[in-house]
């Protein structure tokens, strides 16, 4: 045969093949931006809610970003916290055995720690532990000054989170009314999440316990609620007034990928806790879904 035509015959096959084969796209070809925001136009029941999304494929390295911008962080701020816990213990610096007692004046609302009884003693690893898989403010704003503002900011710095920064604690409205905020990005998320993954943010084994916590969050009700119950899903929330969020990645059937959820300008009548945003997270839920959809799910992503 021909060289060039023997060429020319592998190239269409396996062309053919690349075309036809499952999970073959990726998040930058099927999920465009366009796309994204036709979705949320045509089947979100809240119309007012902005959405900021980051995808990420993990197996391509393609991404798409609908509504880029930095937000409030809410409790998303708490994985870098989390972060720089497990970075000072690396160091020898903070050990997660030793003990804390929580004392009236500890105790800030949501989570669980500000339901026990004072003078309740916890170690430092379930403090790490209860800031995620709950949310728990108290245990956030007891590492704060045991880990030092400056110290979580100066590893935000140094994973390359330029739109991220911590400038107080947990439900702290005087310095909020002050103009200290704490801020961050469906990106920068992006970019602690995926270093997580790849073992790239303090040291492997403390990444992937990290990971582990991060999938035992326990509120699923936004990018978790409408996918595979069995599928692994690591990520965290954040609420706050006129902002609800979820970021994390999904460990698929033929994709692990980065979802970045972020939202402002939630309606006032959605704003609060529990049931109060059922209308935006089912949206948030549905988006997730039809992102699943269209990226991992073999029934959909054969054709």
């Amino acid at each position: 045969m021909n060289t060039k035509l023997t060429v020319a015959v592998l190239t269409a096959l396996i062309l053919l093949t690349a075309a036809v084969l499952p999970g073959t796209a990726s998040a930058g070809d099927l999920l465009t931006s366009k796309w994204l925001a036709d979705q949320i136009k045509k089947e979100c029941k809240d119309q007012t809610t902005l959405h900021s999304i980051y995808i990420k494929d993990l197996d391509s390295g393609s991404y798409t970003y609908l509504n880029p911008m930095r937000h409030k962080a809410a409790s998303l701020i708490k994985v870098f916290i989390m972060a720089e816990a497990f970075n000072q213990k690396n160091q020898g610096k903070l050990d997660f055995n030793e003990i804390v007692t929580i004392a009236k004046s500890d105790k800030y609302a949501w989570g669980s720690l500000d339901k026990v009884p004072d003078g309740t003693k916890v170690t430092v690893g379930e403090l790490v532990e209860q800031m995620i898989v709950v949310s728990d403010n108290t245990a956030t704003n007891l590492l704060i000054p045991k880990l030092g503002m400056d110290n979580v900011n100066a590893l935000i710095k140094k994973l390359g989170c330029t739109e991220t920064v911590l400038a107080r604690r947990m439900l702290d409205s005087a310095a909020a009314k002050a103009g200290r905020e704490n801020y961050t990005s469906p990106k920068d998320m992006a970019i602690i999440l995926e270093k997580l993954y790849n073992k790239e943010c303090i040291d492997p084994e403390s990444d992937q316990k990290m990971l582990d916590i991060l999938a035992r969050q326990q509120w699923n009700e936004r990018i978790p609620a409408n996918l595979p119950h069995d599928l692994k899903i690591a990520h965290k929330t954040g609420e706050l007034g006129g902002a609800l969020h979820d970021c994390g990645i999904v460990f698929g059937r033929q994709h692990d990928y980065i979802l970045c959820m972020m939202t402002k300008n939630v309606p006032d009548e959605h704003r609060g806790y529990d049931d109060n945003n059922i209308l935006v997270f089912n949206d948030m839920a549905l988006i997730a879904k039809l992102i699943w959809n269209r990226l991992d799910d073999p029934v959909y992503t054969k054709d």
